[in-house]
């Protein structure tokens, strides 16, 4: 019985990583480039996170290059 639970939480976490495409644990150029266009909103939630984030492994003036992608996909400046 606790193997299955064990198997149904790693099925739950996985889906919840790839649910929209990208994983909140591992943010990356090519995750972020996967959902900005579709869900901007969600992509600027997560460049607010990896700026918090001290072990960010984006360089900040990417982050604001990101930023700027998703203002001009949702047209808010």
């Amino acid at each position: 019985m606790s193997r299955l639970k064990y198997i149904l939480i790693i099925i739950l976490f996985v889906g919840l990583c790839h649910a929209d495409g990208v994983c909140e644990t591992a943010f990356t150029d090519d995750s972020f480039r996967a959902i900005y266009m579709k869900n901007p909103a969600r992509a600027l939630e997560l460049i607010d996170k990896e700026e918090k984030n001290p072990s960010g492994n984006i360089n900040p003036l990417r982050l604001d290059l990101m930023r700027a992608w998703c203002y001009n996909v949702k047209s808010d400046y």
